[in-house]
């Protein structure tokens, strides 16, 4: 669309520039001297001077209802006043009057195409009949074909004109939907040969972002209540993982959750969406907003969001349909993407516990070993096991026991750094990494988790 309406403008403008060297060469070489500061270079200033100020327009203004009869009444206005002037109603003036048909013939449909000849030819046919004795019209047979062929005339341009206007707008169609297609298929390529989730999603909001050219583009994956979200990719912030946000703060969200349906903001500063949190969208400098579910089956697992700032953009048919598109083909691979990560966490964490499993713990370690020597820092191993294990076990039963080894797996997390490594080793004993952690620190590290067990 805007392609369409730049060609539009270019084509207008470039024709209103020769009616103007044409007007300029009649009031130059007119019969009658001109001044230079008179009422003919006057309005051909005028008419310089628009020229101008509709270089200056944005592209989407040529593709409005109005700007057409604004168009079409400010260039008859200038017909008129040019014929009055010059006195040309002679075959040196038709090539002028003819772009002056041209400009106007640029209608959004047939309908005003039609209407435009026919204001025109009426102005014409007024200014003919103005200037010349009506016996000599009817007796002549060259003056009473006059007003009919300017009529077929444009008429005839205004279809070629609407005619390649659609061609133009079918073939801008026929690219956007393969450019779509490139990239949804090129996002299917790309999920389907990773099952790893920020994988999928960063390619995801990436591919949207390039398409429709936002500021942001984030995927939200939310919880089953629908009171927390998850910022789990977002395009401008590559890396961000699992961002908690409230989701009261952002009531396109809620709004998109309940209805299911597609939220388009294209003014926060009016919608009453977004009445609530006005001030704090004006102060980020956010103009726009787009929020689509994303939906697996019956469940809503997340929100594809878009954020525009203070542009004149705002979302089209076309960007709302290609996201669409893209949250329905993204939902699978997120939830299978969700399904495997829950698999794997799975096979490397103990069922009981929560922590990491012996055999993850010693890919762990491996780990640790390899950037110990690299960094030339050491590393701390402790092992914490329970005393007694079997006779509580014996006293108690097994379920007291199984809650005596996840009560210590949670004063295990609550004292230890975010970087360490927490694995279950055996029956009732634990082993952590203390990652580039002195021998003293590992100490201090343990006595805290004896005095909180004590």
């Amino acid at each position: 669309m805007n392609i369409l309406t730049s060609d539009k403008k270019k084509a207008i403008l470039l024709l209103r520039w020769l009616v103007f060297i044409i007007i300029g060469y009649l009031l130059i070489f007119s019969n009658k001297y001109i001044p230079f500061f008179s009422i003919p270079s006057a309005v051909a200033g005028i008419f310089l001077l628009s020229n101008i100020v509709l270089t200056l327009f944005p592209s989407r203004v040529f593709y409005t209802k109005w700007f057409d009869y604004v168009f079409v009444l400010m260039d008859t206005i200038f017909v008129i006043i040019g014929i009055s002037l010059t006195n040309k109603m002679s075959i040196d003036f038709y090539l002028v009057y003819f772009l002056i048909i041209i400009t106007t013939t640029f209608g959004s449909d047939l309908k005003s195409i039609l209407r435009n000849c026919i204001i025109v030819s009426a102005v014409y046919g007024i200014m003919l009949f103005n200037t010349n004795n009506v016996g000599v019209i009817v007796h002549s047979e060259a003056m009473m074909l006059r007003l009919p062929f300017f009529f077929i005339m444009s008429l005839f341009y205004g279809y070629l004109v609407d005619q390649t206007k659609t061609h133009a707008i079918k073939t801008k169609n026929l690219e956007s939907a393969k450019r779509e297609l490139e990239i949804i298929l090129e996002i299917t390529r790309s999920v389907s040969s990773t099952l790893d989730i920020r994988e999928v999603l960063k390619i995801i909001v990436d591919k949207v972002a390039s398409y429709i050219h936002v500021d942001r583009c984030s995927i939200i994956l939310v919880d089953e209540q629908h009171r927390n979200g998850y910022v789990v990719a977002s395009h401008d912030v590559p890396e961000i993982n699992n961002l908690q946000i409230d989701l009261k703060r952002y009531p396109e969200i809620n709004r998109a959750l309940q209805e299911r349906n597609v939220i388009i903001i294209n003014d926060v500063l009016s919608d009453p969406t977004t009445k609530a949190i006005r001030d704090i969208l004006s102060k980020k400098n956010i103009k726009s907003l787009m929020v689509i579910p994303i939906a697996y089956k019956e469940e809503v697992i997340g929100t594809l969001f878009l954020r525009l700032g203070k542009t004149e953009h705002h979302f089209t048919s076309e960007e709302i349909r290609f996201c669409q598109v893209i949250a329905n083909t993204s939902a699978n691979a997120i939830k299978n993407a969700q399904l495997f990560e829950e698999i794997r966490l799975r096979a490397e964490t103990d069922g009981l516990t929560r922590v990491l499993n012996h055999r993850s713990f010693l890919e762990k370690y491996k780990e640790e070993v390899i950037k110990a020597e690299r960094v030339k820092r050491p590393f701390t191993i402790m092992m914490i096991d329970i005393d007694n294990f079997k006779s509580i076990n014996d006293a108690y039963g097994h379920q007291y026991g199984d809650q005596m080894l996840c009560d210590l797996a949670d004063c295990l997390r609550e004292n230890m750094r975010g970087g360490d490594t927490i694995a279950r080793y055996g029956g009732d004993e634990f082993i952590c990494i203390l990652s580039e952690a002195s021998h003293t620190q590992g100490l201090m590290i343990a006595t805290r988790i004896l005095d909180k067990v004590r």
